[in-house]
């Protein structure tokens, strides 16, 4: 596989799909360069919602909800900023398989009468620790009470697993062409790691440093990938007159959530260089 093909491609598993099998709701309609952030079609053109938290897929007790922000700071226009007086409601209700409500577990409010950049208002709900489906549901009123719009969002929680692979955009090669991975979640666990790698060819009934394919110096980005999901792609060119053989590519990740402990994993892929050139 082409290596932009492999690197821009979905995750293993996608763990939102049994959320589209759910009954349609109304959702924050979304701008398109933004995913998870919305006009609002009344009020001011300015301000925005978007998803404060984790989701719509959560592994661990968390909040789930939406902020509010006014794009007039980003486009450097604070003179524009209006005064809303809006009273914000919020449900998160717990649903059985199909879609049908069974009980309602969180609600909360909150008043917003203006949004500056420093103060960015949000509405967050508690979501227990039960593996199932869940509906958040969002109110926004003026002051008068009249319901100026609402909106509802799907969240799903899920047992904690980790089932971590390095994925590879082939399995033959030869020389001159280029060697993808990536780091790739099957379980439902945040996953840490760096760029960098190491490739080991088969020696001897071993497996040894192969020096030609490993860069000598390092980005020093960190990734972050969570449920279901594929990391950034590290990649490397096989050097024109590599031996045929076997190697690997050997990457460490971890698991991490804040300060609880994570766990270093060895992830390996192997590959064969063919048709020396």
């Amino acid at each position: 596989m082409a290596p932009d093909v492999f690197c821009s491609s979905p995750g293993p598993r996608d763990y939102t799909a049994p959320l589209a099998n759910l009954p349609p709701i109304d959702k924050v309609p979304a701008r398109s360069e933004h995913r998870g952030v919305g006009n609002l079609p009344f009020g001011p053109g300015t301000v925005e919602m978007y998803v404060d938290t984790e989701g719509p897929v959560i592994v661990r007790p968390d909040h789930f909800g939406y902020g509010f922000w006014d794009v007039g700071f980003e486009r450097n226009q604070p003179e524009r900023h209006p005064t809303l007086d809006w009273l914000v409601t919020a449900q998160l209700v717990a649903l059985d398989s199909t879609g049908e409500a069974l009980e309602e577990v969180s609600h909360g409010h909150v008043k917003i009468h203006r949004i500056n950049d420093a103060y960015q208002p949000s509405l967050n709900l508690k979501v227990p620790y039960r593996v199932g489906f869940y509906r958040y549901d969002i109110q926004i009123s003026d002051s008068a009470g009249d319901r100026l719009g609402s909106y509802s969002e799907y969240v799903r929680v899920v047992s904690r697993s980790v089932k971590v692979r390095l994925g590879i955009n082939g399995r033959r090669f030869r020389p001159r062409q280029t060697v993808a991975t990536r780091p790739e979640e099957l379980g439902t666990e945040w996953i840490t790691f760096g760029e960098d790698f190491q490739v080991q060819r088969r020696s001897k009934g071993a497996w040894r440093l192969y020096p030609p394919m490993n860069p000598e110096i390092w980005e020093t980005w960190g990734g972050l990938t969570g449920a279901g999901g594929a990391g950034r792609c590290s990649s490397f060119r096989i050097p024109a007159g590599t031996p045929r053989g076997r190697y690997r590519i050997v990457k460490r990740v971890s698991t991490r959530f804040g300060r609880e402990p994570g766990l270093s994993l060895t992830l390996t892929a192997p590959f064969s260089v063919v048709n020396p050139g």
